[in-house]
């Protein structure tokens, strides 16, 4: 008699009994609360307990999901201006650095300070050709950018009252020395 026969019935007898055996019970786990939003808010409780001056309270989050919760405050970026990131190719139609200026401030809620209450320093600076090399600026702060325009010469002036800017010649340019 050949094997194979006899093999045959012998292996479907082992898959069948493999299969139908009764499974065992799973350990007994411990009912755990897996929403974590009351530890968030507790945690976000105390650190305003501690930190009277950050200003956060609890009616300034908002649950958005099971897991997460978001401040309902306003970002850096609206509350200080010239501190939004931006990434700048400024158009080829602006020649100067006066105008560079005026297209960084264009949607930020700012002005530059007309030329000639400037002074005359600034306004011949401001009336110079842009450097090639600031037509792509970015990512940086719009702080940033506005005085790489005019460096190292020249500060930024910000009066947030009025929000406007001008720029004004560095002490150690104004006696004429080089540093």
């Amino acid at each position: 008699m050949h094997p194979l026969p006899m093999a045959l019935p012998l292996f479907l007898l082992t898959i069948t009994v493999g299969c139908s055996s009764i499974p065992k019970e799973p350990p007994a786990i411990e009912a755990v609360s897996t929403d974590l939003s009351c530890l968030a808010a507790d945690k976000l409780m105390a650190s305003s307990n501690n930190d009277q001056d950050n200003g956060l309270r609890y009616d300034d989050t908002i649950q958005t999901g099971r897991y997460t919760v978001i401040m309902a405050l306003p970002s850096l970026a609206q509350t200080k201006l010239l501190e939004v990131m931006i990434t700048v190719s400024i158009p080829y139609d602006i020649h100067s650095i006066g105008e560079a200026a005026r297209y960084l401030l264009k949607r930020s809620g700012y002005q530059l300070i007309p030329e000639p209450i400037q002074g005359p320093k600034a306004a011949k600076l401001l009336a110079k050709p842009l450097p090639e090399i600031h037509r792509k600026i970015g990512p940086m702060r719009l702080m940033d950018a506005l005085s790489m325009l005019t460096a190292p010469a020249f500060e930024l002036i910000n009066d947030p009252v009025n929000r406007e800017i001008r720029y004004q010649l560095k002490r150690n340019y104004l006696s004429g020395e080089l540093s």
